[in-house]
């Protein structure tokens, strides 16, 4: 019982998907009675087949419409800013990275957690590699 069921939703999507108000004018679906039970097609499938109107009084069909791609306007990037700060020489820069590198260490050393030392451990490495780069 399920089955024929679902063969007949089936058989009713297939013919609404055929027989959708803009398909071209003059196709025709041809029902047929086979072996393996009733055929829709848009072809005469054999002696047997006859032309099929399906009722279309109970479907209910909505053309969906798709709004246009809007542009999308990005703002113009913003002029460089003059800084009004000097920039540090090498040697303050060097100075300065020492100096946090000084109080990482002092910080591992008076103990922390698990998730406090991660962070740690990734600072002092990134703060060794700014230190390599800048030829300290």
């Amino acid at each position: 019982m399920k089955r024929a069921m679902a063969t007949a939703m089936v058989a009713a999507m297939t013919l609404t998907s055929v027989a959708r108000a803009d398909a071209p004018a003059g196709r025709t679906i041809f029902k047929c009675r086979s072996a393996e039970g009733l055929v829709f097609s848009d072809r005469p499938c054999g002696p047997s087949s006859e032309p099929y109107q399906p009722d279309l009084g109970s479907v209910s069909v909505v053309d969906s419409v798709v709004a246009p791609a809007t542009s999308v306007t990005s703002r113009p990037a913003p002029a460089a800013r003059q800084s009004s700060r000097p920039v540090p020489s090498r040697a303050q820069t060097c100075a300065r990275l020492d100096e946090s590198l000084h109080r990482i260490a002092a910080t591992m050393r008076s103990g922390y957690g698990v998730k406090q030392g991660e962070r740690l451990k990734e600072r002092k490495r990134e703060l060794e590699a700014r230190r390599r780069a800048e030829k300290c």
